[in-house]
């Protein structure tokens, strides 16, 4: 897998495979303790679809399976929602596998509200390990660490590593990790010192950067300069590469690659 060999050797922890935010294009690149997912996703209400992350646990050896919650129908219930969760749960006979919840409103139109999270954890405290929340809101994921220690919470910045014991986060699952993951691993081994701290805020410094462009095809042209391989520019089409002038203005802005 092409995508392995930067990870192991930058001290990023685990590769979430597939995430929506990206297309599929960059995977997620977690930093922390727990085991993390391989992603699965339907989307379209069709929980029997499902069946594919167990399967590929399985025989593939993924810690867990990623779910977003069924993104065609928008306004649906919290109860409608924890229905078609449970429903996964049981049709796909998740009892050996580990779910996490992905949580990302601003792209699904359907949020994981806390309660749902908390009804689901309780029901299933064996399988329901998780949630990745791609939202940017960090109240989100700190009322979720609170009310459910129990849980895995993991958001999606950086900028949260240095201090994640302090609200109860198991690390951060970021594709802009793919570029500043060595930074993101120090500033998780090294959290609660300044040495954790400078180093977080060196790797959302670069987590800014990046966000300045269009952030697919500019974490993609990142990885591209530091593996000094133009394979990783390529990407699924609605999304479109970095125009030379902002692949120019990018490459003026980061950091020099090692």
């Amino acid at each position: 897998m092409r995508c392995r060999e930067p990870a192991r050797h930058d001290g990023r922890s685990h590769i979430v495979l597939c995430a929506s935010t990206i297309g599929g294009d960059v995977p997620g690149v977690a930093v922390g303790t727990a085991d993390v997912p391989v992603h699965g996703r339907d989307g379209r209400g069709r929980p029997g679809r499902c069946r594919c992350p167990d399967q590929g646990r399985r025989h593939l050896g993924f810690a867990g399976a990623l779910l977003v919650p069924p993104f065609y129908y928008k306004g649906i219930s919290e109860d409608a929602l924890a229905s078609y969760v449970q429903r996964i749960i049981d049709d796909a006979r998740l009892n050996q596998i580990k779910l996490y919840l992905y949580h990302i409103p601003q792209f699904s139109g359907v949020p994981y509200a806390v309660d749902v999270v908390e009804r689901l954890a309780q029901k299933n405290p064996t399988v329901l390990r998780g949630v990745k929340d791609s939202s940017g809101d960090l109240s989100y994921s700190r009322e979720l660490a609170k009310r459910l220690p129990e849980i895995d919470v993991f958001p999606s910045s950086e900028g949260t590593l240095s201090s994640a014991d302090e609200h109860g986060f198991a690390g951060c699952i970021s594709a802009t990790t793919n570029v500043n993951g060595s930074l993101a691993q120090e500033a998780w081994r090294s959290r609660g010192t300044d040495a954790g701290r400078k180093a977080g805020e060196k790797a959302l410094a670069i987590r800014e950067t990046l966000s300045r462009f269009p952030l697919v095809p500019a974490v993609k042209w990142a990885v591209s300069l530091i593996h000094r391989d133009p394979f990783w520019r390529r990407l699924q089409p609605p999304l479109a590469s970095l125009s030379p002038d902002q692949a120019e203005a990018l490459e003026a802005a980061l950091p020099r690659p090692a």
